[in-house]
Parts: structure tokens; C-alpha cells; sequence
């Protein structure tokens, strides 16, 4: 998401994190988001197989030292 809000402009981000239209779709900037998380896979800055994780389980990992919650 943030890949993708990078790319916005603000009447966008308004939109999305402001609630300051019923419209919250963030199509226009997701191809480019998308992109770069591909580029990043292929360039090995993140794993083939990585998934995501909610932010306090990735918290968590991080204070033990690991890569799983």
C-alpha cells in the first residue's frame, strides 16, 4: 500500500487516509507500486517466498531476532 501511496498525489491521499470522498480506490498509482515490488523480488531484496505480516506480530519477530512470530 505504501508502494502505491508513494505515488499518489494529494487529492489521492486525501481521499484514502482523510475519508474526503466516498471514492478511496487507489488504481492509478498501484501498477507502479506493483512494479517495484517486483523489481525488488527479482533484485533479491526480498524473498521469493516471503509473505506479509500484521505489524505487531513483525514487532515482535524483530525483538527475537527472527524472521516468524
Amino acid at each position: 500500500m505504501n508502494l502505491a501511496l508513494s505515488k499518489a498525489d494529494q487529492s489521492l491521499i486525501d481521499s484514502y487516509e482523510l475519508y474526503k470522498s466516498p471514492s478511496t480506490s487507489i488504481t492509478r498509482p498501484s501498477p507502479s507500486g506493483a512494479q517495484t515490488l517486483a523489481d525488488w523480488v527479482q533484485k533479491g531484496y526480498i524473498e521469493k517466498n516471503s509473505t506479509s505480516m500484521a505489524a505487531q506480530d513483525m514487532g515482535l519477530a524483530f525483538e527475537r531476532a527472527t524472521s516468524t512470530p
